[in-house]
């Protein structure tokens, strides 16, 4: 099972960010989730911006807390069962 988001509107004052959260960062993963509403997994989006894959769950996440970004999961993939 992965994790794919794709950039959605939302109120743009809500990038504040939390203990350990760039805000540098959170604008660069909202950037590359733009154009064109692609959905991305998490480990495209680690792989695309050079984060672990588990950093980059933690940005799309925080994204679909504040309303930035949709995530649905895929099944049937490759990986770990």
């Amino acid at each position: 099972m992965s994790t794919g988001a794709s950039a959605r509107c939302g109120p743009p004052d809500q990038l504040a960010g939390a203990k350990g959260r760039s805000a540098h960062t959170l604008e660069a993963v909202e950037r590359l989730l733009a154009p064109g509403g692609q959905e991305l997994s998490a480990a495209e989006v680690a792989e695309m911006t050079g984060m672990s894959r588990a950093t980059a769950q933690r940005y799309l996440s925080h994204l679909h807390e504040i309303g930035r970004v949709q995530i649905r999961l895929r099944y049937g993939g490759g990986g770990r069962p």
